[in-house]
């Protein structure tokens, strides 16, 4: 041994005589990178372990499962159908409505906010249910805005009953409730197919968006046919009478 050297340096110093054993316990396997750093990154250097973790359990919450195929195709034709029926209500008054009305003693002005109430009312609560959809889970939104659109619908077929004071008052009233539950399944069923289905967002909207003009189109064809049988049925029930 050399008198001239410290008899403790080789103990300090690493494999490189150069490089001190503490600075090279502090530094991983490559010597520009110190071995805290390297704890504190994960697989790529340049991505943070603390990060990385975060990621991984925030991709934790969404669902791990797809639908079968045709658990997915049955899931459309029913939320889509629904939505088809709850739109259907706002046009298929449109051919009869404006003569049973005016027996009532309404002009055409109150026909008119008869008709738009419910379109009034879908535009508020669209907003209200995009807000609270959150809260419930999406297929408690998809019942309550049937079973408020069904009773609805029911209801308002019973208005001619009343007195004609309250004709109008009623009629508004109905239209609007049906409105708000025609919006609510409208959002929570299309954010539904959004959220399960396997096509892309494009093909699920546009399908939505094919449903609805589909039942514009066909409510009044519809709304025709039941009054014309509805009238046929009422002539045969006082001639047999």
């Amino acid at each position: 041994m050399e008198s001239n050297t410290p008899l403790l340096q080789p103990q300090e110093y690493g494999t490189d005589s150069n490089t001190p054993l503490l600075q090279s316990q502090e530094y991983g396997t490559d010597s520009n990178t110190p071995l805290l750093q390297s704890q504190e990154y994960g697989t790529d250097s340049n991505t943070p372990l603390l990060q990385s973790q975060e990621v991984v359990e925030g991709q934790s919450d969404e669902p791990t499962e797809s639908l079968s195929k045709r658990k997915e195709v049955f899931l459309f034709t029913v939320i889509l159908g629904s939505q088809f029926v709850s739109s259907t209500i706002d046009t298929f008054l449109f051919p009869f409505f404006s003569k049973e009305a005016t027996r009532k003693g309404l002009n055409q002005s109150e026909v008119g906010l008869v008709f738009s109430s419910f379109e009034v009312s879908r535009f508020l609560c669209s907003l209200l249910v995009g807000k609270l959809i959150a809260s419930l889970p999406l297929r408690t939104w998809c019942l309550i805005g049937s079973a408020v659109t069904a009773i609805s619908c029911v209801s308002f077929g019973l208005a001619s009953y009343g007195p004609n004071a309250m004709f109008l008052p009623m009629c508004m009233t109905l239209r609007m409730t049906a409105g708000a539950g025609s919006s609510a399944l409208t959002v929570a069923g299309t954010t539904m197919l959004l959220k399960v289905s396997s096509f892309k967002v494009g093909t699920v909207t546009g399908l939505a968006e094919m449903i609805i003009g589909a039942s514009y189109a066909s409510g009044p064809m519809i709304g025709s046919a039941i009054y014309m049988f509805q009238k046929k049925s009422q002539r045969r029930i006082s001639f047999n009478s």
